[in-house]
């Protein structure tokens, strides 16, 4: 009955635990008869026999958010192997490789466990994609060497393949001692992994199955890095495509809001995020690698999306008319300064829509701004003067609709929830400098300064900057830290819409490393009528670095 009951769905949970929990059960009753179960978990709704290469990215990740939610993909899949490898043993008559084949021979299965450990950051941290983690709170982490996984499925990786790299993630993870069912010595493992080398992730990579550029620079301790989410996860997102996140000095400076509180819209929406968007329309994008390299002091990755296309149910053809105009591009680079200093460049094009809107927050701390005049605004929110705290007639005006049980949604949702506003816009450049106030941060004198170079419209015109407050919308919030909050209205464009945001990223111990960060024209027109971009960054230590940035290489400047 609790078998029949388990096939019924009685059991379903997160995957593949119902399947974990069935083979189990499977295996301790030990059936004649048992192949009415492994049908189940290979062809029904088990699905068993396509569940690695068709729920796991090509690159190995699975295809939630990162963390607690895609490490159940993995931790759960080994122990369903192992059972069935168990059965198959105790009754190889009933269970055969022809018809119920051996799950490790995937192409894609060694590709979980390597996911696992190779898209971790500065040996510390992970990218934190869709509903995972916290608010950003530096504090100086732990040494890592995997996530979204666990030290059982590690050992499960090197039993089946004994590759020193599975050595090397257990031999260096903090408090490992082999299990009781692991068959290794802890001894054998560590032999087995001084062949693998600890410098083995300090290179910058692409995941292009999960879709995450991750661009790296230092070493040791002093790792730091720098990533981006250009596709979509198919469960548990957030609205981050091309969401900018940072770690260094061993820990997180840039992340995204973490997880829901209370299912709202507050975490998932794109303004919690590192983005810019357009609107009228809002359109779903999706994004691809235009360019990755490690390049002596620079370590860059390049990317661009424009709209998925929409397609008719009934006749299966495209939809709607191309949206060519429509389209996002990102620079992300690291510069090495020294053995443990660096800066970051963040250049951002947007095209398409009516009117852009570009999000940034970095951590709660005192932050301070030079270069720009910022006038304050008399109440109200960042959705207008009179507009209170949470306005939901705001809301339901522009657009926001009311789920049953998670409350309002939109994509201007965020808007009344942003308050103490100012305003400016800048001709020349202007920095915010965030000091971070944990006690971690505190102790070492950790801050992160924000140089805008450029923030212009099509025209070459400033677009508008609104600085503010937030925190939390469910309430009880753990946090109030700045937004810089900048829009392009769109009114002036010839054309499409156009906005480009020059930035630099410069965290740094107790004095700023950057003596002055400036813009420079360049003559000769770049892609759809955006300036090529470039800037001197002139540095404390008297070096000069001068940055060039270019879709179309062959034009002279």
């Amino acid at each position: 009955v609790w078998m029949q009951g388990s096939m019924d769905g009685a059991t379903r949970s997160n995957e593949p635990y119902h399947q974990r929990g069935l083979v189990r059960m499977a295996e301790m009753l030990n059936y004649e008869r048992g192949d009415d179960f492994m049908d189940w978990l290979y062809d029904g709704d088990g699905k068993m026999r396509i569940f690695v290469p068709n729920t796991f990215f090509r690159d190995g990740a699975p295809y939630e958010s990162t963390g607690g939610y895609n490490s159940m993909h993995v931790v759960a899949l080994g122990p369903i192997v192992e059972s069935i490898e168990h059965l198959r043993d105790l009754r190889p008559e009933v269970y055969p490789r022809e018809k119920y084949p051996d799950i490790t021979q995937s192409l894609r299965y060694q590709n979980v466990f390597d996911f696992a450990m190779d898209s971790v950051t500065i040996g510390r941290n992970f990218p934190q994609v869709g509903d995972t983690g916290s608010p950003p709170v530096y504090r100086v982490l732990p040494p890592a060497t995997w996530h979204s996984a666990s030290a059982a499925a590690l050992e499960h990786a090197y039993r089946v393949f004994r590759e020193p790299k599975f050595a090397w993630a257990l031999a260096n993870a903090p408090g490992w001692q082999p299990s009781a069912e692991f068959g290794f010595t802890r001894e054998e493992i560590e032999a087995e992994a001084a062949q693998w080398p600890n410098d083995w992730n300090d290179a910058s990579s692409l995941h292009d199955g999960y879709g995450l550029a991750i661009v790296r620079g230092g070493t040791g301790d002093a790792r730091r890095a720098i990533w981006a989410h250009y596709d979509h996860a198919r469960g548990h997102k957030q609205d981050d495509l091309l969401d900018l996140g940072m770690d260094a000095f061993r820990g997180n400076i840039l992340s995204h809001m973490g997880y829901p509180r209370n299912w709202g819209q507050w975490e998932g929406l794109w303004s919690s995020h590192n983005v810019a968007r357009q609107f009228e329309p809002f359109l779903n994008q999706v994004g691809e690698p235009q360019f990755m390299a490690d390049a002596g002091i620079a370590h860059v990755t390049e990317l661009r999306t424009e709209p998925v296309p929409a397609y008719d149910d009934a006749t299966g053809e495209l939809a709607g008319e191309p949206q060519p105009d429509y389209w996002q591009r990102r620079m992300l680079a690291l510069v090495d300064v020294g053995p443990e200093e660096f800066y970051a460049l963040d250049f951002y094009r947007i095209s398409g829509g009516e009117q852009h809107w570009w999000s940034f927050h970095a951590q709660e701390g005192e932050y301070a701004t030079e270069g720009i005049d910022l006038v304050a605004q008399e109440g109200g929110t960042l959705a207008g003067p009179d507009v209170p705290y949470g306005d939901i007639p705001w809301i339901q005006a522009h657009g926001g609709t009311q789920h049953p049980t998670y409350g309002w949604r939109g994509n201007y949702f965020t808007f009344p929830f942003l308050y103490n506003v100012q305003h400016g816009s800048a001709e020349q450049p202007w920095w915010g400098d965030w000091e971070l106030s944990s006690p971690d941060a505190q102790s070492a004198g950790l801050h992160l300064r924000q140089h805008i170079l450029q923030a212009r419209d099509g025209a070459g015109q400033p677009i508008e900057v609104a600085i503010t407050d937030g925190k939390a919308a469910s309430g009880g919030s753990p946090y109030e830290m700045k937004w810089i909050m900048m829009h392009n209205p769109g009114e002036e464009a010839d054309g499409a819409v156009r906005t480009q945001v020059l930035a630099v990223l410069e965290p740094y111990l107790n004095s700023p490393i950057i003596r002055s960060a400036t813009p420079i024209p360049l003559s000769g027109a770049d892609e759809a009528g955006f300036e090529a971009g470039a800037a001197r960054i002139e540095l404390v230590s008297g070096r000069v670095d001068t940055v060039f940035w270019s879709a179309d290489p062959t034009v002279e400047r």
